[in-house]
């Protein structure tokens, strides 16, 4: 087995094991003999395993990152000038959802395990987390600079949006729902309409019970 295919088999190991009894509870022993090696053949390749998990994040960057940063917000923007607006943000989360539903496991393993490890962390947020809020802030940016969205802080708009999709995505994970179709294009809508128009009605009814209690006499 070449070096490559044996940290590969030894990485997809790791994910099964650490899924099946968490990061802590997995000893190198059970993902070495998980991956078909002996435990000093791992050490070289991972020396601890500390390192077995950032070899998936490294994974997690190689196979992830270059999808989902590689559209061109210039791009996306300049394909919804003048047409479907909505059509085009669905299209945008759409494919992130997806592939972050592809990749369930690697990335749960990962977010599960980033709020103890700081090493960890830290490489989550310079090689995900960072690089996708700067792409939705220039999204945002953008839009309002071509007159598309109102101005607002893009700053706040894109830690809201990319929260509500780490929060779609999560709530997908953790009910085991399959992204048939059907499915994926309802999320898809609810989740363009909530970003495009809010929650507030257009012409908000006043409360009839607030109302009459600021007519009350005591109130004047």
């Amino acid at each position: 087995m070449k070096r490559d295919d044996k940290s590969k088999a030894i990485l997809d190991a790791a994910l099964r094991v650490f899924r099946c009894k968490s990061y802590h509870g997995a000893t190198t022993k059970e993902i070495a003999d998980a991956a078909g090696v002996p435990v000093g053949t791992m050490f070289r390749l991972f020396p601890n395993k500390e390192d077995l998990l950032m070899g998936l994040v490294a994974d997690l960057v190689d196979t992830v990152a270059p999808q989902l940063f590689a559209e061109s917000m210039d791009q996306v923007l300049s394909d919804y000038l003048g047409k479907d607006m909505e059509g085009a943000i669905k299209a945008f989360i759409h494919g992130r959802l997806v592939l972050f539903h592809q990749n369930r496991e690697l990335i749960s393993v990962i977010h599960a395990e980033s709020a103890f490890n700081a090493r960890l962390k830290e490489a989550m947020f310079h090689r995900i987390y960072s690089p996708m809020k700067g792409i939705i802030e220039k999204f945002i940016a953008l839009g309002i600079e071509r007159g598309r969205f109102r101005p607002i802080d893009p700053v706040a708009a894109a830690r809201y949006i990319g929260s509500a999709v780490l929060y779609t995505f999560l709530d997908v994970w953790y009910q085991d729902t399959e992204l048939t179709g059907e499915v994926l294009e309802t999320i898809e809508n609810q989740f363009v309409d909530l970003i495009l128009n809010g929650i507030q009605s257009k012409a908000p009814t006043p409360d009839p019970q607030f109302a009459a209690r600021e007519a009350l006499p005591w109130k004047a």
